[in-house]
């Protein structure tokens, strides 16, 4: 089946295939309301990969947060477990989160390998 032109822009950010700043651009011109299609997953799998890249000096810091802040919010993307979405919030609001990005990695891969969520209270 092929995708809608919306949805292979939404699965384009989260193979994270080009530059953090050309996906926003495409991002921005998504609409905000998704078409009624199913949303489009977003794997551990998929963050594992991005999370490889930062650990090979291949991404920084920074471009993890924006990519992951290009999709938390959006309504036509489903994060695959409850592991990866809490591993998303804290990619897309690194300020949130104390410690080094290095070592959130680090802790990032753990939870994500065992599905372990962090244990450090609530969020709404």
């Amino acid at each position: 089946m092929e995708l809608s032109p919306d949805r292979a822009v939404i699965q384009e950010i989260i193979l994270f295939a080009k530059p953090v700043d050309e996906l926003a651009r495409l991002a921005a011109q998504l609409p905000w309301d998704p078409d009624g299609s199913a949303p489009v997953d977003l794997t551990d799998q998929d963050l594992v990969r991005v999370i490889v890249r930062f650990q090979k000096g291949v991404l920084a810091a920074s471009d993890i947060e924006q990519w992951a802040d290009l999709l938390e919010s959006r309504e036509d993307v489903h994060v695959a477990s409850e592991a990866g979405e809490e591993v998303l919030f804290e990619m897309a609001n690194p300020l949130l989160n104390a410690g080094d990005v290095a070592e959130q990695a680090q802790s990032w891969m753990k939870r994500l390998s065992t599905g372990e969520l962090e244990a450090t209270g609530d969020r709404l």
